[in-house]
């Protein structure tokens, strides 16, 4: 089975502790299996990275 990514969208949001996050979506949908994959990342180097990382 191959799944089909769609493309990456930037996306704002607010964290109750961390604050502002400046995060990349990419979402994965895999055919036939009724399943959808979301992966949430910060640019590495970014101030959001850094955020992340504090958790």
């Amino acid at each position: 089975m191959t799944c089909a990514p769609s493309p990456a969208v930037r996306k704002r949001v607010n964290h109750p502790v961390l604050g502002e996050l400046e995060l990349d979506r990419t979402t994965l949908l895999f055919p036939g299996a009724g399943h959808t994959l979301v992966m949430y990342t910060a640019e590495p180097g970014s101030s959001s990275a850094a955020a992340l990382e504090r958790l």
